[in-house]
């Protein structure tokens, strides 16, 4: 039986306008109602997670910046990890010879470039806070500010050739494709499915007893997790692979889980 459901945000459950659509809303709540437990694993940032949760009305488990921070639905943290001031250094250094890419530094709640020619009106329009210039930004690092992640946008293929030219921090460092148009770069062995392993372990659920559902590769980890895993149809090839169903949307997955009978009145929460 199912026990918990884990959703990936963009491409997944939510929209380019930061919506979730009605249907997949209903589909969450009566999963709730049946006691099925609900998380969110997003390569966005913690702060923007609860946004989503505050629509859907639930105060579900996070997992953020692809499993840098991870939180149980009581707010306890699970995980939290950063890189060391050096990685970032180093890699930031090395990205910035590189054309045509924009690089943003994430802390645990917020977005950093360091100018303001970075900033984006349509980052703006998808994010639910606004990304900061500080031109201070490596020195603020060398002095102590915790970076968790950082993400690359550009065309797809450059982001596939940039990943290439990343090869010499693989000791350091691990990359994920999270968006067509963008890059993550996050500190070793941080990904989903750990993050998601984490709140299983903290909870006794075994890996069978939970659905995943996503579109990217950042989102292979949790795939690899279970048998119930969903995948949309934009997703590529390499991707699809890992999953075990395509579904268009998210209430489409939460349908099928009732429709084999791995969510059941058994299950249903009563007044």
């Amino acid at each position: 039986m199912i026990k918990m459901i884990i959703s990936d945000l963009d491409g997944t459950l939510l929209t380019h306008h930061k919506e979730i659509i009605e249907k997949d809303k209903q589909a969450i709540r009566k999963a709730i109602d049946y006691g099925v437990d609900v998380g969110i694993a997003s390569g966005r940032m913690d702060v923007e997670i609860k946004e989503v949760l505050d629509i859907i009305g639930y105060k579900g488990h996070r997992i953020s910046q692809n499993g840098a921070y991870v939180y149980s639905n009581n707010g306890e943290r699970l995980m939290g990890k950063i890189f060391s001031a050096d990685i970032v250094r180093d890699v930031y250094q090395f990205l910035t010879e590189i054309d045509d890419i924009k690089v943003t530094l994430f802390s645990e709640n917020q977005a950093i470039v360091q100018d303001e020619s970075m900033l984006n009106a349509i980052d703006d329009a998808r994010l639910f806070f606004p990304i900061i210039a500080d031109p201070h930004i490596l020195e603020k690092v060398n002095n102590g500010l915790e970076i968790s992640k950082i993400s690359l946008n550009a065309e797809n293929e450059t982001l596939k050739q940039v990943q290439k030219q990343l090869q010499p921090f693989t000791e350091q460092v691990d990359t994920f494709i999270s968006d067509p148009h963008c890059l993550d770069i996050m500190p070793k062995h941080i990904n989903k499915g750990n993050g998601v392993q984490a709140i299983l372990d903290s909870l006794h659920i075994e890996p069978n007893e939970i659905a995943c559902i996503g579109d990217s590769f950042n989102d292979i980890s949790m795939f690899d997790l279970t048998p119930h895993s969903y995948v949309m149809p934009q997703a590529e090839d390499k991707v699809k692979q890992h999953a075990s169903h395509e579904v268009r949307h998210v209430y489409e997955a939460i349908h099928d889980l009732f429709s084999q009978g791995l969510i059941t009145n058994q299950h249903k929460v009563t007044d």
